[in-house]
């Protein structure tokens, strides 16, 4: 049950964060207090809860390396047009260029949807500057 616990109020928190706008950390920093709260009722103290956790930061950092090394890759790719060029060359339906000329053009606008450019600031280039711009 206590678990249960711990989960509704990670993912209560991530909702919130959502919905609100904010940054996802805070609601990790939640999910991390209500998961250490479980595990210490679970009979674990503090100091082998933080063991538990470093070691398990060990095998999640190859992980994150990883994301990183394919999200490095392909953001390299898409701004060199590796995926345009593949989606316009290796097409069999020679009627279908001008829809996915267009589609590679909007998938930046499609990734990075107005309100978050406009609460973050990030993702500036012109074609984010096709909507309205409130609160600036």
């Amino acid at each position: 049950m206590d678990l249960i616990f711990g989960f509704t109020i990670f993912i209560g928190a991530m909702i919130f964060c959502i919905a609100k706008g904010y940054t996802m950390v805070i609601a990790l920093f939640v999910g991390l207090i209500a998961f250490i709260i479980v595990g210490i009722r679970k009979g674990f103290t503090f100091r082998e809860l933080m063991n538990m956790g470093k070691d398990g930061l060990k095998d999640a950092i190859v992980v994150v390396e990883v994301m990183f090394i394919i999200g490095f890759i392909t953001a390299v790719w898409r701004s060199a047009g590796t995926i345009t060029f593949c989606l316009l060359w290796y097409q069999s339906d020679h009627s279908r260029v001008v829809f996915d000329y267009h589609l590679c053009l909007e998938l930046p606008v499609i990734l990075c949807p107005g309100h978050v450019v406009r609460r973050s600031g990030h993702c500036r280039g012109h074609l984010y500057r096709l909507g309205p711009q409130r609160g600036r």
